[in-house]
């Protein structure tokens, strides 16, 4: 069944139920999967997966749940449930109706590719794989995703519009001993800017450099964030950039709008519309076109992630970022620098270069207070060079100081994506003129 006739014949069912809102989000995954570890292909997927989304305004409550069988019957009980449970839910003072249309939409360029629906994309892995073994790597693993996603929305304000896209994806895990670790990512909307060999490449790299490390001290020092790094921690910070997030005061960036809360050399953006961005869309849930916004710029904190609802708390437009239930970003993207690599490097005079981290959490969501284990190669800088590779170290501050520590970054963008970094970010290396290390528990 097409998605045009699951979204008609869920909307019908739903119409008999007189609600006050309606929208149903259809969406459909074409997907391959190809996983390797000691250097050879283990596993080689691929599927077919619909779903659907909906969205219920009813007598002022706001009632979501995902239908995944579309039986006249399934859809029905579905449904039924959910109108009935709104008993149960105190009908909300602020509630917003769906935003009218019909809206203009624009196509974005660069998001479809049907050549990687039709490669061979088993010869892509051993690529990466040949990249890393010849960097310095032992063993080589990792995981390669790829396909196609379709989506529809449809509401009762008028909106009826379908997208469409293509991405491909590979983390390749490097190994040169038993404590010598690397990775590389590569990710694309495109078979052309998919690049393996590089992602291997970097992990092999990476993985050779950390033999022979030595404990690292706990201590303040001046750091160097690699993109992969920088992608993970800037995910948490866009989540506090959430109007939902202010609104419930759980946001280190409550009241402080048109304030400075970063370095002047940071400008960051969340953009729906980037050619080729990973998270491009044309619309957002609620069917509002998406768009560029800019959320701190020169250090001061412009605005925040709309949806109607929150953005009629504030007194201004959506930005397009809708979430039925909060808004959220498309594509992050980290700007400012006027660095090359380099250039950057040779600005340290005593540091630490951080390539990878992963179990990042709170200590203290409201005053953004974290700590973040780090993996793979971490590096000692003297004079601008690397000296030895150090391991034991845990990133124990403070986002607010994060950002308001920021002393220079890159030109180059390069896009993450991966299990650590769920929105896509375009991320430099960032330079922090002090971070706070600690040593990690075991």
């Amino acid at each position: 069944m097409d998605l045009y006739s699951i979204g008609d014949k869920i909307f019908k069912i739903i119409e008999k139920f007189n609600p006050d809102d309606i929208a149903i989000k259809i969406g459909r995954s074409f997907s391959q999967m190809i996983r390797f570890t000691n250097n050879e292909i283990i596993v080689s997927k691929e599927w077919i997966q619909t779903g659907a989304s909906i969205y219920i305004g009813y007598k002022k409550r706001m009632l979501t749940a995902g239908i995944n069988e579309f039986s006249n019957k399934n859809i029905e009980n579905v449904v039924e449930n959910l109108i009935k449970s709104a008993k149960y839910i105190e009908p909300l003072e602020d509630y917003v109706s769906l935003p009218q249309g019909p809206f203009k939409y624009n196509p974005i360029e660069k998001c479809f590719d049907k050549k990687i629906l039709e490669e061979d994309l088993s010869e892509k892995v051993y690529e990466a794989i040949e990249s890393a073994l010849n960097s310095g790597a032992k063993r080589v693993a990792g995981v390669l995703n790829a396909g196609m996603g379709e989506k529809l929305l449809i509401t009762s304000s008028g909106v009826k519009v379908f997208d469409k896209g293509t991405s491909i994806s590979i983390t390749v895990r490097a190994f040169s001993n038993s404590v010598a670790s690397g990775q590389g990512i590569s990710c694309s909307r495109t078979l052309d800017n998919f690049n393996p060999s590089l992602a291997g490449e970097r992990a092999g790299r990476i993985a050779k450099m950390a033999e022979k490390s030595v404990e690292g001290k706990a201590g303040k020092y001046m750091v160097i964030l690699d993109p992969t790094v920088v992608g993970n921690l800037f995910n948490y910070i866009m989540y506090n950039l959430s109007a939902f997030s202010v609104i419930g005061k759980v946001s280190f960036f409550t009241g402080k709008l048109g304030m400075n809360v970063a370095s002047e050399a940071l400008n960051l953006i969340d953009d729906g519309r980037m050619p080729g961005g990973l998270g491009s869309t044309m619309f957002d849930d609620e069917g509002i076109p998406t768009q560029r916004n800019i959320l701190i710029e020169r250090g001061v904190l412009r605005g925040f992630l709309h949806n109607t609802r929150t953005a009629k708390k504030f007194g201004v437009k959506s930005t397009g970022n809708a979430g039925w239930i909060y808004p959220h970003a498309w594509n992050i993207v980290v700007e400012g620098g006027e660095y090359n690599k380099d250039e950057l490097f040779d600005e340290v005079r005593e540091g630490i270069y951080i390539t990878n981290n992963w179990y990042t959490r709170y200590q203290n969501i409201r005053e953004g207070i974290f700590s973040s284990i780090t993996r793979d190669g971490v590096f000692y800088i003297r004079n601008g060079e690397i000296v030895n590779a150090i391991r034991g170290l845990r990133i124990s501050d403070s986002f607010p100081n994060l950002l308001k520590n920021i002393q220079a970054m890159t030109r180059d963008k390069w896009p993450i994506v991966w299990w650590e970094v769920e929105t896509p970010t375009y991320a430099p290396y960032i330079l922090l003129r002090e971070l706070n290390l600690t040593k990690a528990t075991k």
